[in-house]
């Protein structure tokens, strides 16, 4: 027997990066499902980096509200091998990278599940569980998560089948990742946002699988 649970995450800054080779780093502008997948396994304290039974789960994401978008500059360092031990004080190779970043974001995750992790799942929400790898974050380990409940909100879901002849907000979202060899992380969808609803579409639920 499956159960849902939703998730109501807000955050005052998050990013949820694109595989990118450039100095510009953009944003998705909700959180895809494959980072949805690695949060909830946090939120129940099972790393997906060294669990070797994770649950396979089907999540779908939404905005409650539209987060802005900025972009905050870096310097980025590239040391060749050869400079590690010669740079004297200096900072040779020095580029300027740009980074977006979500400001105010307001999502949620729903979690279609067995009982036994829907148990988990609560319990990790609730503080009964410990982790051993540190606090939630969005994306990037100074964005912490401001707001974690479970809810029942309305939100705009995201489905891989248009809920309208408009297409314009559509976007490209991650499923499942493979960090070791990101050359492999093919699994990618076009969706699109709903009006706020708290009904969710079956064309939201997506099932993720963790890195193996």
């Amino acid at each position: 027997m499956t159960e849902v649970v939703r998730l109501w995450v807000r955050a005052p800054f998050a990013t949820f990066r694109q595989y990118t080779a450039t100095n510009y780093r953009p944003t998705f502008l909700v959180m895809p499902p494959s980072t949805a997948y690695g949060f909830v396994m946090n939120v129940a304290c099972l790393d997906t980096r060294i669990s070797q039974d994770l649950p396979s789960i089907q999540v779908a994401v939404g905005n409650v509200s539209s987060p802005t978008v900025a972009v905050h500059t870096q310097q980025v360092h590239r040391f060749k091998p050869s400079e590690k031990t010669t740079a004297d004080g200096r900072k040779p190779g020095i580029s300027i990278a740009r980074r977006e970043f979500l400001v105010d974001y307001n999502g949620v995750i729903a979690v279609r599940c067995g009982q036994d992790f829907a148990k988990r799942l609560r319990q990790g929400l609730n503080g009964e569980l410990t982790a051993d790898y540190g606090p939630l974050f969005l994306g990037d380990n100074d964005y912490l998560v401001d707001f974690l409940n479970e809810a029942t909100v309305a939100a705009r879901w995201y489905c891989t089948k248009p809920s309208s002849e408009d297409s314009s907000e559509a976007c490209n979202l991650t499923i499942s990742i493979q960090r070791k060899v990101t050359s492999v992380t093919s699994h990618m969808a076009t969706f699109y946002p709903t009006d706020l609803t708290e009904d969710i579409p079956e064309s939201a639920w997506t099932s993720p699988i963790g890195e193996r």
